[in-house]
């Protein structure tokens, strides 16, 4: 379909009535002056929280892992073609693109470094050009499970991406914990963050989140946020 700003509507079709959950985003960028501008973008717009960034280095999977990111922005659009290519091969070989959603911000001219990694599974690729607020809606839209391409010509489009599926159990059986667990991951907590409010283990955490995901058949921290926010009633929303 054609991505426009009313699509958004169209999201809320395919995730469940409801609002998003917050969603934890981490840019990659070798340029300080594009790094911020991003960073204001994005973190102006609803449910959407910058837990980091970095230039394009080798420590970027690890690190964005460790901070429990759902999304992963790549400007890629002033790299050389060597930067292009080691970029490309960092995002490749780390699977990034396995357990978090990627953007990438790609130049005008198309590459086959840029070709190989959508095929593989990056769900979002954006030319520089792409207006501000078109950028905002881009970013939300893979953070509800989309994937989204910007073309050049300026004609945006969406499509759900293939193996995602938000055909969640009607009524999984999750323990108290658990559910404890997904409301505050909806809200934008790492695991760390989400043990002080609770007062259990990072350890114990993971495990709840973990068995949870598996009972409400998810992949990972994006989906289960989407879960929590679209099907848990209001008894298991955090207190704070």
């Amino acid at each position: 379909m054609e991505w426009q700003p009313g699509v958004y509507s169209e999201l809320q079709k395919r995730t469940g009535a409801g609002p998003v959950p917050v969603t934890r985003f981490f840019i990659v960028d070798d340029r300080q002056i594009s790094l911020r501008g991003l960073t204001a973008m994005l973190s102006g717009a609803s449910g959407v929280t910058v837990v980091g960034h970095s230039a394009v280095t080798p420590e970027v999977p690890d690190r964005a892992r460790s901070l429990e990111v759902d999304v992963i922005i790549f400007n890629l659009s002033q790299n050389s073609p060597d930067g292009l290519r080691d970029a490309a091969a960092i995002i490749e070989q780390s699977k990034l693109f396995e357990d978090i959603s990627v953007i990438l911000i790609r130049p005008q001219e198309p590459s086959d470094e840029i070709t190989r990694l959508i095929h593989l599974g990056v769900q979002g690729c954006v030319t520089i050009d792409i207006p501000e607020l078109t950028m905002v809606l881009v970013a939300q839209a893979v953070a509800c499970g989309c994937g989204v391409r910007f073309p050049a010509n300026g004609v945006p489009q969406a499509a759900s991406q293939a193996g995602r599926t938000f055909a969640f159990p009607d009524r999984p059986d999750l323990t108290t914990q658990e559910r404890r667990v997904l409301a505050f991951l909806a809200s934008g907590l790492s695991n760390r963050e989400i043990s002080r409010k609770i007062g259990l283990s990072e350890a114990t955490v993971k495990k709840h989140l973990s068995q949870a995901m598996r009972k409400i058949g998810v992949r990972n921290r994006l989906q289960a946020g989407l879960y929590a926010s679209h099907h848990l009633d209001r008894s298991a929303e955090p207190v704070t």
